[in-house]
């Protein structure tokens, strides 16, 4: 798991070719012309998710994590808490979904408090519990590109 501010992206992205076009893409603010829906960016290997949500209660949260895609969240507006720990930690509670490529666990991990203006960056070995209430309940506005770095 990166967690870092939008500004600090170009360090990550070396990884991979795709993550350093997805932070570009980020960085381009392309985005601000999109309504709330996914969109492919390149076929089969790069998407972005722009969304819009009111934050949980921890009770409800459910840890996932994605075999062949690595999300990209990024804060637009608003505050949550995200959990993330890695896959060795948890067990699984539902058979892999292809079609969705995820699966949920059952276990804990450490939680960071996302502001906006940041972005995290969670790979396959990284369960993530996403959209958490960090101070109070609130509505925040996420983008999650979601980047295949096979």
């Amino acid at each position: 798991m990166i967690l870092t501010a939008l500004e600090n992206a170009r360090f990550y992205a070396r990884v991979h070719p795709r993550i350093a076009r997805a932070l570009e893409y980020l960085s381009s603010m392309e985005w601000k012309e999109k309504a709330l829906g996914s969109y492919e960016l390149e076929k089969g290997a790069l998407y972005v998710n722009v969304q819009q949500y009111p934050t949980i209660s921890v009770a409800n949260a459910r840890w996932e994590a994605h075999q062949v895609y690595t999300d990209i969240q990024y804060i637009i507006s608003g505050t949550e808490r995200i959990g993330s720990g890695d896959i060795s930690s948890f067990s699984p509670l539902t058979h892999y979904d292809f079609d969705q490529d995820v699966t949920f666990f059952a276990g804990t991990g450490n939680f960071f408090t996302v502001n906006a203006g940041m972005i995290a960056i969670f790979f396959p070995h990284d369960v993530h519990a996403p959209r958490i209430i960090a101070h109070e309940p609130m509505t925040v506005e996420k983008i999650v590109l979601k980047v295949r770095i096979d």
